[in-house]
């Protein structure tokens, strides 16, 4: 389980007309997760996932959700610290209450949602790679579907040292939490408020040093 509240404030201030005018941005959100996962024999495993949140930027003035899940991992889980395929699917029962009425005339509503996503993860002396996609979409708009892929890679340069790198795209379906009356230029400009996109995508790269027991390189996906 994990719990996190996050509050910013900004202000700006700038001269007009000889006066001194101030704006202050404030953001807040709260997010709450739980999950219970158990193996069912050598490569399947089925859990149960949680989630509260609440997020003015996401228009939320408060959402939860209650998922069940399969997994099925083509390679034994006894072998996860070497190598991982693992293939899973998740249905969700979702709640939302918005801050502001929605783009579809919405103060609430309960959805029915499903995801479907594939790893790859390999480690090997040189280093780790991780290849994945995913795709949900609403049970009630099926042709309302997001979708994503993703790498990322750990090169060991030498003991205790790494260099990493990441890659993500998503193409993202309908936005049904943005609020009816958009954002103005001001939430525009000081970032306050979610925007319409069809997608994103962002990477990095960093290096990493690591030290401690030989025995530290137990993976538990």
């Amino acid at each position: 389980f994990s719990l996190s509240s996050n509050y910013s404030e900004s202000n700006y201030t700038y001269e007009s007309s000889g006066e001194s005018e101030t704006i202050t941005d404030i953001t807040r959100s709260q997010n709450a997760n739980a999950s219970f996962i158990k193996a069912i024999d050598g490569k399947w495993s089925w859990g149960i996932w949680g989630r509260a949140y609440a997020s003015t930027y996401n228009n939320i003035n408060f959402s939860y959700s209650f998922a069940p899940g399969i997994e099925y991992n083509v390679f034994p889980y006894s072998e996860s610290n070497v190598h991982q395929l693992r293939i899973y699917y998740k249905v969700f029962h979702l709640f939302n209450r918005y801050v502001d009425e929605t783009l579809y005339f919405k103060r609430k509503e309960n959805l029915w949602q499903h995801s479907l996503n594939a790893s790859l993860s390999l480690i090997e002396p040189w280093g780790s790679l991780s290849l994945g996609a995913d795709a949900e979409n609403y049970l009630n708009d099926f042709n309302n579907i997001s979708y994503g892929v993703y790498s990322s890679a750990s090169l060991r340069l030498f003991k205790g040292l790494s260099l990493s790198f990441y890659i993500n795209y998503y193409k993202i379906g309908k936005q049904i939490t943005l609020p009816f009356e958009g954002a103005t230029l001001e939430e525009v400009l000081l970032r306050r408020r979610q925007l319409e996109t069809s997608y994103n995508y962002y990477a990095y790269f960093g290096i990493s040093y690591s030290f401690g027991s030989i025995f530290n390189n137990f993976v538990n996906p």
